[in-house]
């Protein structure tokens, strides 16, 4: 499992299926998107986007028993194509917040 910072671009062999974790809760999204103490991830679901639909995912979800972190496992890819990959959550608060934070997944063998 790799924690990933919103922004970043990691690399991702065509071969490989991995595991990706965003910690909501650790501020490694950036300031302006981190939780805020006993805030909560009620709902998670990552979208991809690029120049084809080869790069798949499974498995995504709260990180337990915490729920300040989400993950997903990603599958295949072209290589050299450059993917976005967006997470969006929504929070336990009285009035919940959407929040958004995305990183790049370049495919290329290893």
């Amino acid at each position: 499992m790799k924690v990933i910072r919103a922004g970043g671009t990691v690399l991702k062999d065509p071969d490989a299926n991995e595991v990706f974790q965003f910690d909501w809760g650790t501020g490694t999204i950036g300031p302006e998107q981190h939780l805020a103490p006993g805030v909560l991830i009620a709902s998670t679901e990552f979208f991809i986007s690029g120049t084809d639909a080869v790069l798949t995912k499974d498995n995504e979800g709260i990180v337990l028993p915490a729920a300040r972190a989400t993950q997903l496992r990603l599958l295949a890819g072209t290589e050299l194509v450059k993917y976005k990959v967006t997470n969006r959550i929504v929070t336990n608060e009285t009035i919940p917040q959407t929040k958004d934070a995305s990183f790049y997944v370049l495919i290329r063998h290893r």
